[in-house]
């Protein structure tokens, strides 16, 4: 699907609960991971529509037998404030810890 049927709020909806969902948060990391290209692909296009830096998608490789391969996206340090201002992810509160 193309990305323009997609509003502004779905974007930032869809990556918050994603976060919230299959995303990892700390005060050194913040990274989106799943095992589906597609999903992960359209999140990457996602973040560039929203004026983010393309990112590569990143593959960590399962070592159980029959387990998907992970996908992954990872936020470069200058980036996450943006992220936090336009994304205001719910469970920050790790953050606070360090």
């Amino acid at each position: 699907m193309a990305d323009l049927i997609y509003s502004y709020d779905f974007k930032r909806g869809f990556l918050k609960g994603f976060l919230d969902s299959d995303g990892h948060l700390s005060p050194k990391k913040l990274t989106y991971d799943s095992s589906s290209s597609r999903i992960i692909e359209q999140t990457n296009n996602f973040l560039i529509s929203l004026n983010f830096e393309k990112r590569k998608i990143g593959i960590s490789k399962s070592k159980i037998i029959g387990r998907a391969d992970m996908k992954r996206l990872s936020f470069k340090k200058h980036e996450r404030e943006k992220f936090f201002e336009l994304i205001n992810p719910r469970n920050t509160v790790m953050l606070n810890r360090h």
